[in-house]
């Protein structure tokens, strides 16, 4: 190390040295002087052209520039996506190769045999296996309980006799492989074929157990048995493509074809996926626009908001098919980041969605549980229940606008749009500011009305030892309900006073 130091040392050092000789002897030389002077002024007179090319400053100017920019950039990975699918004809032209030549169709007609071999071999264990478990798989489906813990467990069972014949499957075909002795090619691609279907039996597997597709004693989810069947047809149809599609466009690279090719071929079954999903979103149009619209008991129906709902399911098709669509764009022009961004996106939403609900469904029984009263309590006071519960309503609402606010919040920020930025600004801090304080100002009149309204009523009812009703002077009963409105008049005047300030309103005049 010490050597190496002491060289990279003195390599710059001899560098210098000769750089320093150079531009003596050059200002020696009358010629040499010249020339280097021109050479000098010729650079500055460049940099002073390119000083003069000013970039735009108007908003629209740079607009323009930028989305230029974006139209040379989305027209690079056009070229990009053409380029690739000008390789098509490379795979076709592979293919006819292939089965041109006698001797490399021989070879794949005993890759094929093989192949074959290995796979029918899982297939009749995976067979057997299965019908070995179907009178264990029979009991458990045949047990019907309400118990949802129960129902759970009995669905963890039948899933665990899924399993088995998918593990004999991969046992038997592994096994097979050293028995058929393939080349090494073949090899490859039995193993790929194998994974390949272990993937779509082990997807298919959590299928079964979230769906359980007509087995409704076991269902955890609230799906009619058409709904569960349906579901599980798709799912299977879009899962043996994608994997299939996959799996067999690496095996045919391993074998020789094209990196071309092979980008082709991917990028037909990822437009193949895409059509399947868009044709499934158009056969369930009508039916996510009546959940939506809160029709068949849908719970999107406590949320309000009708007529924001109703428009959202008129368009709810189109932007799924746009979504779709700008999915299959990313990953198939190599957007950098594009695809990538969009799944982390679309994954980290469905967790905000699914941690709203819980979150809005927790809260509710929460605050149910801890405003509940006591049976004894209710017996002693039958208006206390009503009276203690008259703003619950309300809270329920409230907490249930928070917690979709935020949730829309978070969803902003999770696509990129900065949806809190403006609470840093000025204005934002005196929103948040003005709405805190209507809040506190609010809730501080609540409680002086019922604080009041409680004494006052209490007052009135008062009873004796004995239980007894005490009588009032007609002049109580006359001028307290009246200095209940006056002090409820009065609370809406200040409220109302106060919360116009608060809102940027003069309120000198009134």
């Amino acid at each position: 190390p010490g050597s190496a130091a002491a060289e990279q040392h003195a390599a710059p050092a001899a560098g210098n040295l000769d750089t320093l000789q150079d531009l003596a002897a050059t200002l020696e030389d009358k010629a040499k002087r010249t020339r280097l002077l021109a050479q000098i002024k010729a650079l500055i007179a460049a940099q002073k052209e390119d000083a003069t090319v000013t970039p735009p400053k108007s908003l629209g100017a740079r607009f323009i520039a930028s989305l230029s920019g974006l139209f040379k950039e989305a027209a690079g990975q056009l070229l990009s996506a053409v380029d690739a699918l000008n390789e098509a004809p490379a795979a076709a032209r592979w293919i006819r190769d292939q089965m041109a030549d006698a001797a490399t169709r021989n070879l794949w007609l005993r890759l094929i045999f093989k192949l074959a071999l290995i796979i029918a071999a899982g297939l009749v264990a995976e067979r057997l296996a299965r019908f070995a478990v179907a009178r264990l798989r029979g009991a458990v489906e045949e047990r019907d309980t309400e118990s949802l813990l129960v129902r759970f467990f009995l669905l963890v069972v039948r899933t665990i006799v899924d399993v088995i014949p998918v593990a004999v499957f991969a046992g038997a075909a592994y096994a097979m492989i050293p028995v058929v002795q393939p080349s090494p090619e073949v090899q490859v691609v039995a193993i790929t074929i194998i994974n390949a279907y272990l993937l779509v039996r082990g997807v298919m597997v959590v299928v079964r157990m979230a769906l359980a597709p007509g087995v409704s004693s076991l269902r955890v989810l609230p799906l009619a048995d058409l709904s569960a069947n349906y579901l599980s047809i798709w799912l299977r149809r879009l899962t043996v493509v994608a994997v299939f599609g996959y799996f067999l466009t690496e095996a045919a690279l391993l074998l020789g074809l094209p990196a071309g090719g092979r980008m082709a071929l991917l990028h037909l079954v990822g437009l193949v996926v895409a059509a399947m999903l868009i044709v499934f979103i158009q056969q369930n149009r009508r039916p996510v626009a009546d959940w939506i619209q809160g029709a068949g008991g849908s719970p999107l129906a406590r949320l309000g908001g009708h007529r924001l709902r109703q428009r959202f399911a008129d368009v709810w098709h189109v932007l799924a098919i746009v979504y779709v669509a700008g999915v299959y764009g990313a990953w198939a022009l190599g957007i950098e980041g594009g695809f990538e961004n969009i799944v982390r996106a679309t994954v980290i939403s469905a967790l905000v969605l699914i941690v709203a609900r819980l979150a809005v469904v927790g809260l509710h029984r929460a605050v149910e549980r801890g405003f509940a009263l006591r049976d004894e309590i209710k017996e002693r006071f039958p208006t206390l229940e009503a009276r203690a519960n008259r703003y619950l309503p309300v809270l329920h609402r409230t907490l249930r606008v928070v917690v979709y606010v935020l949730a829309a919040l978070a969803l902003l920020q999770t696509w990129g749009i900065n949806a809190v930025g403006w609470l840093e600004t000025p204005f934002g801090q005196r929103l948040m500011q003005s709405a805190f304080s209507i809040a506190v100002v609010v809730i501080a009149a609540l409680l002086v009305w019922e604080a009041a309204s409680a004494a006052i009523e209490r007052y009135l009812s008062t009873v004796d030892a004995g239980g007894n009703a005490v009588e009032r002077s007609a002049r109580s009963r006359t001028l307290l309900p009246l200095l209940r409105n006056f002090l409820a008049v009065i609370l809406g005047v200040m409220v109302t006073l106060i919360v116009l300030s608060e809102l940027g309103v003069n309120i000198g005049p009134l």
